[in-house]
């Protein structure tokens, strides 16, 4: 059994830890971590779930809900010794004030498998739909949340 740990002080940056093969009993609080990587988002942290193939979602939100939000998760997985991002969806729901009262919203998703090298966007209400394009894993410690696709971006 393999365990992944999430630390984030309020407000800061999210640093992921990886601890491999720790069995099924209690951690370890003195053992070194096999994986780290400091500084994964500054976004709030909301879930981290284990996957089917022996990879982890974790979602994190900024805004949460307000009249600015996005809520991504990042998939990594364990593949030839690696941690690798294996995939990338972003949801966002943005609403400016504008001067005349009005609000102006911007909608959207992502969908990246960067296993399959496959992704979809959707605007507005519309369905997804395929974007061109090669998209290949990217090591974890390589990753970075201003690097991601521009699809993925609004």
């Amino acid at each position: 059994m393999d365990r992944a740990v999430v630390m984030q002080d309020d407000g800061g940056l999210a640093d992921l830890y990886f601890y491999l093969a720790t069995g099924a009993g209690k951690p370890d609080p003195s053992r070194k971590p096999d994986f780290v990587r400091k500084a994964l988002t500054e976004d709030r942290i909301l879930d981290l779930e284990a996957k089917g193939k022996g990879s982890l979602a974790i979602t994190s939100c900024f805004g949460c809900g307000a009249s600015k939000s996005t809520e991504d998760t990042l998939t990594v997985v364990y593949r030839n010794s690696k941690f690798l991002v294996g995939g990338y969806s972003r949801n966002w729901d943005w609403n400016i004030q504008k001067s005349d009262g009005t609000v102006e919203t911007t909608i959207g998703d992502c969908d990246i498998n960067y296993l399959t090298g496959k992704a979809t966007a959707s605007r507005d209400l519309e369905d997804g739909r395929p974007v061109k394009g090669r998209f290949k894993p990217v090591p974890l410690k390589d990753w970075s949340y201003e690097k991601r696709p521009k699809i993925c971006s609004f």
